[in-house]
């Protein structure tokens, strides 16, 4: 009925002007298989060696690299079914062989009206047009929409499409935008630039149509047509990111319907000069599993990047794969490394991994690169194919026979789940596939060395277990062959829950495909062995019929269904239930116990009303937990405690509560017990004495001979004879922490117990002081050349009141020698009395400025002192009076008018300085030295200033004559 009606409607719209219209040709539909999940990239080359049958051995689904020019010659001219590239053929020919297609249109147009619409960033730069805006790919979007009013689902009228006006083929379901939009090559697609780019080739939004132009976008041409976004270079959040923002949340939900990224598991940025890697340089492709460059990392935050901003939306990577060429000791980055010399293997393995693996993250159809390969040398992807360039059809290599095996095992199969992923040394994986009707399962089961970089052929024995498994076969991969080589494996256990098979690991995938055999039915919601004292009911359920249960222990059982069965338990009763379908599949009889307990616990060791004058213990059980006792009245609060029982000491008169409750709730009434105790004084504490525990801090400790002290009483004393009450401690306290002491006093400690009978004697004496403590610290000695001084800098703290006297001293490094610095040469305060920071300056130090000194500071009281050591300073930049004019420098040169003019330094005591212009007039004269310096302050005779320039100054003295320059720029 449905084929007489879609014949009918094609029918009308011809007879509506609906011109070119043909029938699909069958469209083949995977359901969602793993034949639906494995794809290849490949483009028109396919159709050049028709290799078709080849192809779909392994792959049911084709990326197609299809370039603009090659379809779309001018605005509104489209080469079809040109002699080549044969686009329609191309196509036509993969939907009859049964190989879907993604067809990803290139970026550039060099063709005719075209040809403003450059490679990298495709948008025409006429009119205005900045390719931030759809307008400016208007005829990206014409292209789409003509692209998929032909090869998509819905037909077009003929005066909306060009060349031979065919519609509605479904030859192909889902179109790509473009290809790698933020790789960079050979030139950068701004990302917001892009966001418009999908925009517009998504339904032409804020286009306008014309005749040259009237269909735009993808989902103009057909609106059943699938947008896949462009393959980004990379898992690239930020691309992601960028469209999103500026699409805004609805309208990238709307424009992008398939999330796509590309990945090659390596390590880029460490080619040589030509292009390629040394292979003992330990850089190159990596297994999919690697820590850091594998799969699951690049994965994972796009699939939570999906899952926060665009639930839902389906994620495909379209490109990732290995190069297998090493060619004179160099490689590419891509390159299969391993480490047995196989890099066809090691592709074969890795390739076989990557789709389980991309799989079990949640992606929806993975592509690798590429079917065939695009060269022959060790270039970056040029020998990544899984067929070679040469050979007719092309010469296959080991992973096509790899996974034309994956494909006959697994193809018409499910993904169910990941079993195991990288559990164990060596880690193992396991992902688990099953047929449409969940009778026939098959885990796909490898090995790696741990914390993998690549293939080191790795093997380990595996025990797989399934629960009633049956039978099972192994397929393994062989070099040479489409299906692999099954055997049967040895089932241990059979149709137990027990159920295993041994296997043997390695890093290329075997594939376990099993079957399990009818289980009895299941019965669940018994609850375990309790014991209670409240009825209750049980709701037992089985997952099929029948289910059989009982309570008399015996026999007797009652037949229920998958309804289920409520059983009220109201009594102490053993539950005996089973699984059984009536046709031998018969589970094991269950028992669930429950117990009735209705009786509270009860408490021994509690003693009868009493008067006494002595302390005494009670000792208390309980036969079942919990006891409470309580001394603070029948409101409590109570102290629980358990079998183990406790022990109460009572040191006072005091009424004594207790009763029994187990977790059950089943409770004694309270019951209420008198004790009177006779009060006599508590004991003289022992062992007084006195321990510094803090900078102004004693601690007071004793012994505790006492039984019924309420507190401790402690007195203090600074001369051992008057001694004043200073505070108290709790009962059973064994010190006492007294604060804020003055450094230097010995101070004295007694302590004594005191009750409702009164004080004991005190025990004591014991002494202890605060000793005084100065400290000097961060010391930092600062040389000021210009001031010919040593700045002193340093912490001084003391922890008592009176002030400290500071000296200082220096010797040279090293050598222990010290020479006490004159205080008529130092500044600054001398006599501290607070904690604080210091600054002194050791002025015009008569030293030799060639050696390195120690300057000690020392501050003291008489008593005590603190000590800080400035090591090896290094002082040759103080200035001095000098024996000759050999090391004469000047000071501000060039001069640009800072505080204290021009300095002459390192002069001897009769130096004389005349100032002169180049020309030679004398400008300033008979300066002379004080202490090896002379300042000049930069002007005339006579206090004029002079204007910038270079100066001459000629140095006098009894030992010779210096002419020097001088700069003067202010």
């Amino acid at each position: 009925m449905k084929r007489i009606q879609g014949a009918t409607y094609i029918l009308c719209v011809v007879l509506m002007g609906f011109g070119g219209i043909r029938p699909a040709s069958g469209y083949t539909e995977y359901h969602g298989t793993m034949s639906d999940f494995i794809g290849a990239n490949q483009n028109v080359d396919i159709d050049d060696g028709q290799y078709y049958a080849q192809f779909k051995t392994t792959f049911k689904w084709l990326r197609d690299y299809l370039l603009w020019s090659w379809i779309q010659t001018d605005t509104t001219s489209y080469n079809w079914t040109a002699s080549w590239p044969r686009i329609h053929n191309f196509y036509r020919i993969c939907n009859s062989n049964g190989i879907n297609i993604l067809s990803a249109l290139m970026n550039g147009n060099r063709n005719g009206a075209l040809n403003t619409y450059q490679d990298w960033w495709p948008y025409d730069s006429t009119n205005g047009n900045t390719g931030y805006n759809t307008k400016s790919y208007l005829e990206r979007a014409a292209c789409f929409g003509q692209l998929t009013a032909r090869f998509g689902r819905t037909a077009q009228p003929s005066g909306k499409t060009f060349g031979d006006h065919l519609t509605a083929l479904d030859y192909c379901r889902y179109f790509e935008d473009c290809n790698e939009p933020d790789l960079g090559w050979p030139g950068v697609w701004p990302l917001a630039a892009y966001a418009a780019h999908v925009s517009a080739v998504h339904d032409g939004i804020d286009i306008s149509t014309n005749a040259s132009h009237p269909l735009l976008g993808i989902k103009n041409g057909d609106p059943l047509a699938v947008h896949v976004q462009g393959g980004m270079a990379g898992a690239n959040i930020k691309t992601l990111n960028a469209v999103y923002s500026n699409l805004g949340a609805a309208r990238f939900k709307e424009a992008v319907e398939i999330i796509n990224f590309h990945h090659y598991c390596c390590y880029y940025d460490t080619l040589d000069g030509d292009g390629l890697v040394d292979e003992n340089m330990g850089f190159g492709g990596t297994a999919p599993e690697h820590a850091a460059k594998g799969l699951k990392a690049v994965t994972e935050p796009i699939v939570n990047w999906r899952n926060t901003y665009s639930p839902g939306t389906p994620i495909w990577c379209t490109e990732f794969g290995w190069d297998t060429t090493l060619s004179n000791g160099k490689h590419s980055d891509t390159f299969a490394r391993n480490s047995y010399g196989d890099p066809n293997r090691a592709q074969a393995n890795y390739l076989m991994r990557s789709y389980a693996i991309l799989c079990g993250l949640g992606i929806q159809k993975a592509f690798m690169f590429m079917y065939r390969d695009p060269g022959t040398g060790p270039g970056r992807f040029s020998t990544s194919g899984v067929v070679q360039k040469s050979g007719s059809p092309p010469t296959p290599r080991t992973s096509y026979y790899y996974l034309a095996a994956m494909q006959h095992v697994i193809g018409p199969m499910y993904f169910d789940r990941v079993d195991s992923y990288a559990l164990g040394s060596p880690w193992v994986f396991s992902y688990s596939f099953k047929d449409s009707g969940n009778i026939v399962r098959t885990s796909m089961l490898w090995c790696t060395k741990a914390n993998t970089v690549y293939d080191e052929g790795i093997t380990t024995n595996y025990t797989l277990i399934v629960p009633y498994m049956t039978v099972a076969t192994q397929t393994m991969c062989i070099n040479g062959s489409v299906t692999g080589t099954d055997s049967a494996l040895t089932v241990i256990n059979p149709g137990t829950a027990n159920a295993r098979v041994i296997v043997m690991l390695g890093e290329t995938p075997i594939f376990v495909t099993y079957r399990t055999g009818t289980a009895a039915p299941v019965v669940t919601g018994a609850a375990g062995n309790i014991i209670t004292n409240k009825s209750f009911t049980v709701m037992l359920d089985v997952d099929k019929n029948y289910g059989y249960w009982s309570t008399n222990g015996t026999g007797g059982f009652h037949q229920f269904t998958t309804n289920g069965v409520s059983i009220t338990i109201a009594r102490t009763t053993t539950l005996l239930y089973y699984g059984d379908d009536g046709t031998g599949n018969c589970g094991p009889t269950n028992t669930r116990t429950y117990t009735f307990d209705t009786v509270a616990p009860s408490i021994t060791g509690v003693m009868s009303n009493l008067t006494t004058n002595a302390l005494f213990t009670l000792t208390l059980d309980v036969n079942e937990n919990y006891g409470y006792w309580s001394t603070n009245g029948a409101a409590g609060p109570y102290q629980q405690y358990t079998t183990a029982g406790t022990s109460v000491s009572v040191q006072r008169s005091t009424s004594f509560h207790s009763y029994a409750k187990d977790v059950l709730g089943n409770c004694t009434a309270t019951n209420s017990n008198y004790y009177t105790i006779t009060v006599s004084k508590p004991s003289v504490p022992t062992g007084i004495s006195v321990v510094k525990t803090g900078d102004n801090m004693l601690q007071v400790r004793w012994t505790d001979t006492s039984v019924n002290e309420d507190c401790f009483r402690v007195y203090r004393s600074t001369n051992n004879t008057q001694y004043s009450f200073l505070g108290t401690a709790a009962a059973n306290a064994t010190s006492y922490d007294n604060t804020g002491l003055v450094a230097g006093i010995i101070y004295y400690y007694k302590v004594s117990a005191t009750n409702e009978a009164g004080e004991s004697a005190a025990g004591g004496p014991a002494s202890n002081m605060i000793p005084l403590r100065i400290a000097v610290s961060n010391g930092a000695a600062l040389v000021m050349p210009l001031s010919n001084m040593i700045q002193l800098r340093y912490s001084l703290s003391k922890n008592f009141s009176a002030p400290v006297s500071i000296r200082f001293s220096y010797a040279e490094t090293a050598s222990a020698l010290w020479k006490d610095i004159p205080s008529a040469q130092v500044s600054g305060i001398l006599l501290c009395a607070t904690n604080s920071d210091q600054v002194n300056a050791w002025i015009s130090p008569s030293i030799d400025t060639a050696k390195k000194y120690d300057i000690r500071i020392v501050a003291s009281n008489g008593y005590a002192e603190g000590v800080f050591i400035i090591s090896s300073v290094t002082v040759h930049t103080l200035f001095s009076t000098a024996a000759d004019l050999g090391n004469v420098c000047i000071v501000n040169n060039p001069y640009h008018g800072e505080a204290g003019g021009v300095v002459f330094v390192n002069l001897t005591k009769d130096t004389s300085a005349k100032i002169y212009s180049i020309s030679g007039s004398l400008l300033s004269e008979e300066l002379y030295a004080s202490n090896g310096r002379i300042v000049w302050d930069a002007k005339k005779n006579g206090g004029s200033s002079l204007s910038p320039g270079v100066y001459l100054c000629i140095l006098r003295s009894s030992l010779g004559s210096r002419t020097m320059k001088v700069i003067v720029a202010k």
